[in-house]
């Protein structure tokens, strides 16, 4: 009986081995392979703005109202870092093979049709319930572009992030507002007042979100006084 030979492992594939991660992610509830990196700083900082000590979720959990704008910022940030993250499979080969049987050409022509209306409105001065026409765009508008598994976007990001190496899910804002106090004392940041592990983005995340905080602090009790 022969043995069948197990194929090695191409140059290529040893340096890409080497520079990046393989990862065990959810996707639609399956565990699967991929291979990510973490982002840096500049990387992290062109998918947009926003902070990870106030995010969407809480605002979720706190039952704020999030507008469809809101939403659609907060999911292309979240896919402007899949697009950076993912190496092998790409974010380019995950959405061939997800929008596989979507309709998304009758997605796009919905758009179109809407786009079509705001723009004849604007020029007869037709009325049209703009609300719900914006709300249906938005709508339309996330299920042709954001439609990765939930399950997979949160842990990919997370771990694009470095979340897990990380104690900025730690941070309150009482613990902010010290060590803005402690700054505006020395004369530096509220960054170097909190002690933890802590990845440039996530000092400079401190640092934006602190000074906030405290600077709202300070008007309500000029404005209580």
């Amino acid at each position: 009986m022969f043995k069948k030979k197990i194929a090695e492992p191409s140059v290529l594939e040893r340096m890409e081995a080497a520079l990046y991660l393989a990862i065990i992610v959810p996707f639609a509830g399956q565990e699967v392979a991929v291979i990510a990196r973490e982002l840096t700083h500049a990387q992290i900082e062109s998918c947009g703005k926003f902070t990870l000590i106030e995010t969407f979720q809480d605002k979720i959990f706190k039952k704020e109202k999030v507008t469809f704008d809101e939403m659609s910022k907060y999911a292309e940030t979240q896919y402007n870092i899949l697009k950076l993250s993912l190496i092998n499979p790409t974010y380019e080969e995950i959405f061939k093979i997800v929008t596989k049987y979507n309709d998304i050409e009758s997605i796009e022509k919905q758009l179109q049709d809407i786009q079509t209306k705001f723009d004849e409105a604007e020029i007869t001065g037709e009325k049209i319930d703009l609300k719900t026409m914006k709300e249906e765009f938005a709508i339309l508008e996330m299920q042709a572009r954001f439609c990765f598994p939930a399950d997979f976007v949160s842990h990919t990001v997370s771990f694009a992030l470095g979340i897990g190496n990380s104690d900025i899910k730690l941070v309150s804002e009482e613990m902010l507002y010290n060590a803005a106090v402690k700054a505006k004392i020395g004369h530096d940041n509220p960054a170097d007042h909190l002690h933890g592990n802590f990845s440039d983005f996530n000092k400079e995340d401190i640092n934006n979100r602190a000074w906030i905080i405290y600077q709202d602090k300070q008007k309500g009790k000029k404005d209580g006084g």
